[in-house]
């Protein structure tokens, strides 16, 4: 079975909306059964294109992967304009799970599976956490061969902890630099975790060794 956890991070008017998609490869400890992460797919719509076909754009993309043989596990934020395209998504009904989280400032995780998760940008569960805690252990791989990678780990770089003038600490882009892609992976990256924490054992999932084919989808 190949998992693909994607992650919608979803632009406003003049923003692009980023897809991003995570799957297994290989034990990121002999000892342990989390994996490994690959990006094999970061895909962005051009700024100004109708939520409508963003949403569409997405169902087609997740179609052709399951024609592939991916089980796909799709996450996006519902808060704000997420919401708007949460609803074209689930009208569609790709064929996949679709998760709608609402990122918050608090310290927990609340909610359901079927309802959405409230979850929190920072501490120990928090979706910038997870990334940042992924990449400190080497555990994700961006492919030189994907076309979006230069881009992606401009992004990554310029992402840092930054302290406010009343203390407090935020993990995010420099300046104006664009996050669009990190906070697609962001998502990607948490429901990834979560999934294989909370199912693996139930599922029989096994982090595969073989390295995962680069996917490019058609951009709208």
């Amino acid at each position: 079975m190949k998992v693909i956890s994607l992650g919608l991070d979803i632009g406003q008017a003049r923003d692009r909306t980023v897809l991003a998609g995570l799957v297994p490869h290989g034990r990121r400890n002999p000892a342990r059964t989390l994996p490994r992460w690959t990006l094999a797919l970061s895909a962005a719509a051009r700024p100004g294109t109708r939520y409508a076909d963003v949403a569409t754009w997405v169902c087609d993309t997740i179609t052709d992967l399951s024609g592939a043989g991916w089980e796909a596990v799709l996450t996006l934020d519902r808060g704000g304009i997420g919401r708007a395209v949460h609803e074209r998504i689930t009208d569609q009904a790709p064929p996949c799970d679709v998760l709608a989280v609402h990122a918050h400032g608090g310290q927990k995780i609340t909610g359901s599976w079927e309802e959405g998760f409230g979850v929190p940008k920072g501490g120990p569960h928090g979706l910038v956490t997870c990334l940042h805690a992924l990449i400190e252990q080497k555990a994700v791989t961006v492919p030189a061969a994907l076309d979006d990678s230069a881009a992606l780990r401009d992004e990554l770089t310029a992402y840092a902890f930054h302290t406010s003038p009343t203390g407090r600490t935020q993990y995010r882009a420099a300046g104006t630099a664009s996050d669009d892609r990190v906070s697609a992976l962001q998502l990607a990256a948490w429901t990834g975790e979560y999934v294989w924490a909370h199912a693996a054992e139930q599922r029989g999932l096994t982090p595969p060794r073989t390295a995962p084919r680069v996917y490019s989808p058609d951009q709208p």
